[in-house]
């Protein structure tokens, strides 16, 4: 059986980011079975469970289970996705090749590029910016969504924000008195689209959910409600936008392409 392991940052949007390169990666090389592996304990096992549990040959595993995996000399390929100086760290030896920036798993001479940050992880590969998108799939659990929204939304009408910490939107772009925060409202995190679908006065900052519903709705999953990008939001120097042409690599993951129906706030 021809199988592979994907290694990734462990992180809810960096699980997303390379949904496209896991789906692509599978089919283009013809894997049977594929393993994700969790860095940081079991922390988003129901995450990644639940954002590629359309596909039987993807399963989750964390760092012990993969190091077992390692030791029992089943053959196998590793796919890093992470950038240089943190691919191939904390990798035990296993039977089979590892590709990573060093030594990517596709051959190619010319690949399409653009601006954002998630785009590195497909041209470490030589993978097409295109791909991302275009091979982003996220089944939707419609009963969970409805169990959500009943216990959430008592009434209407109602504005949807997601901010924490320092990271804040500005309320005088906000509509209405009734807010719903959407930042860790969920340990599901994807029960969260039909709240999203029924509302009329979204804002968000550049966070894990505002890459979530810009996958969605460019693949059209979701409803394509107007969404108010607040690219002011986000403070951390990395991440800082400071007006329209800040090109900020993060902010440019939910710019690139441009949807029409999002609107930025500086």
């Amino acid at each position: 059986m021809k199988t592979v392991v994907f290694r990734q940052y462990d992180s809810h949007g960096d699980w997303m980011n390379i949904n496209g390169l896991i789906r692509f990666a599978i089919e283009k090389k013809e894997y049977q079975k594929a393993y994700l592996v969790l860095e940081v304990g079991d922390t988003r096992r129901n995450h990644c469970e639940m954002m590629y549990g359309d596909d039987p040959r993807i399963s989750v595993i964390n760092y012990n289970q993969y190091c077992e995996l390692c030791a029992s000399g089943t053959a196998f390929d590793v796919v890093d996705t992470r950038h240089p100086g943190e691919a191939g760290v904390q990798s035990p030896s296993h039977n089979g090749p590892t590709y990573s920036c060093y030594n990517p798993l596709f051959e190619s001479s010319q690949v399409s590029v653009d601006e954002a940050e998630n785009t590195r992880y497909y041209t470490h590969h030589n993978i097409n910016k295109e791909v991302k998108l275009d091979y982003f799939y996220f089944k939707r659990n419609t009963d969970l969504e409805e169990q959500f929204y009943l216990k959430t939304i008592t009434e209407k009408p109602y504005s949807i924000i997601c901010e924490y910490g320092e990271n804040l939107i500005d309320r005088k772009y906000v509509k209405y008195d009734r807010i719903i925060n959407l930042n860790n409202i969920s340990p599901i995190f994807f029960d969260i689209v039909k709240v999203i679908e029924e509302c009329d006065d979204i804002h968000f900052i550049e966070n894990s959910v505002s890459l979530f519903v810009y996958h969605m709705q460019y693949k059209n999953l979701m409803k394509k409600n107007k969404i108010h990008l607040h690219a002011y939001g986000r403070k951390e120097s990395i991440r800082l936008c400071d007006g329209p042409g800040c090109n900020n690599r993060y902010l440019n993951m939910i710019m690139s392409p441009p949807l029409e129906n999002w609107e930025f706030i500086y």
